[in-house]
């Protein structure tokens, strides 16, 4: 099903499907649209991921005893039953990867979340030295 965009009582709207939320806009205002557009989006993603399975139906192969660690490790940062879900990806080695910068973080999938956390939250290029080491002084895994 594609995103449409339909006309209710005069105001504008985008919606995911026939029964999916409406989101309406300003008429006219770009801003407004593209706000609106994004939140169908982000309806249809989450839709999709519950229909096919997705990350609701993960399953930790770690041990309680690691998963304990993990919890401890990330208190603050994540909620228990997100640590519990995704441990298996917090419990990897920094990669600086498996999370989209260039996209907005409230957009990201609860894996890139998770990849996020597990490498010390990088902001800048001070951050991704810090944890992944330097050029001629690389870490040891």
């Amino acid at each position: 099903m594609p995103i449409k965009r339909g006309l209710e009582n005069g105001k504008y709207y985008y919606q995911y499907g026939e029964s999916g939320k409406k989101y309406f806009y300003i008429t006219g205002n770009k801003i407004s649209r593209d706000k609106a557009k994004l939140k169908a989006v982000k309806q249809m993603k989450a839709i999709k991921v519950s229909q096919t399975g997705g990350a609701a139906f993960r399953f930790n192969t770690l041990p309680k005893e690691r998963v304990e660690e993990l919890k401890i490790k990330y208190a603050g940062k994540a909620h228990p039953s997100f640590v519990e879900q995704y441990a298996d990806i917090l419990n990897d080695r920094p990669r600086m990867m498996g999370w989209r910068a260039h996209i907005p973080s409230n957009l990201w999938y609860p894996e890139e979340h998770a990849a996020y956390l597990r490498d010390g939250s990088p902001k800048t290029k001070a951050d991704f030295a810090r944890i992944m080491g330097t050029v001629g002084n690389a870490r040891q895994y």
